[in-house]
């Protein structure tokens, strides 16, 4: 399975993605139990996602590919891109 995010709902830039680079994404092996999955982008087996993209962008979203087919249509990640956002204060440090 494959999982990049952009900064756009269509079209636009890669920011991160689970397995390979930017310039040349790669899928990860995930092993799905009675059509059930469950995978935590960042962690082990994955690219870690540097804190910076949600502070770097307003808006990011995820694309799902399996077998080398992209489903459609790309998902708004909201409250968990906000929470680490926190951290930066929408772009002003904490000092």
């Amino acid at each position: 399975m494959g999982f990049v995010i952009y900064d756009s709902l269509t079209g636009g830039n890669a920011v991160y993605t689970a397995g390979g680079t930017l310039a040349s994404t790669s899928t990860i092996s995930v092993t799905p139990v009675d059509g059930i999955f469950s995978v935590n982008l960042g962690d082990t087996g994955t690219n870690i996602i540097p804190t910076s993209t949600f502070r770097d962008y307003g808006s990011l979203y995820l694309e799902v590919s399996i077998g080398g087919q992209v489903l459609s249509s790309r998902k708004h990640i909201t409250t968990f891109g906000y929470a680490v956002n926190a951290e930066y204060l929408m772009g002003i440090t904490p000092t």
